[in-house]
């Protein structure tokens, strides 16, 4: 059973429920009044923290010593890169970061209601 499964069966079990009138007005009436509330300095420093650990964490790694490079061999046919290797050795990794980056900023998101409200 997955999640489509689960939804449709609460949404065949749902009960019926009458909306009083005016609900919808009341709720946005509510809403405009109740004063915005301002991410606090802590947040923001939380948030700068994350970014340069991220930043740290992804920056490209520099050897200690001096670099010595080899000559390149000389190429030969045979010795060719296939087509359906990745160029890049690191745009797996790469990728998975943006992926982490991305479901990261879902969760804060939806965890965090007031960072979704501010950038409204």
């Amino acid at each position: 059973m997955n999640e489509s499964d689960i939804d449709r069966l609460l949404r065949a079990q749902a009960p019926d429920v009458p909306v009083p009138p005016g609900l919808e007005t009341r709720v946005r009436a509510s809403l405009r009044a109740a004063p915005r509330k301002r991410l606090s300095p802590a947040w923001l420093a939380a948030s700068a923290a994350a970014l340069v650990i991220l930043a740290v964490i992804a920056a490209p790694k520099r050897p200690a010593g001096p670099v010595v490079r080899q000559p390149d061999p000389v190429s030969s046919p045979s010795a060719e890169i296939p087509a359906g290797l990745p160029t890049n050795p690191l745009d797996h990794e790469a990728r998975a970061i943006r992926n982490d980056a991305e479901r990261t900023g879902r969760f804060l998101i939806n965890c965090l209601p007031s960072l979704g409200m501010a950038e409204k």
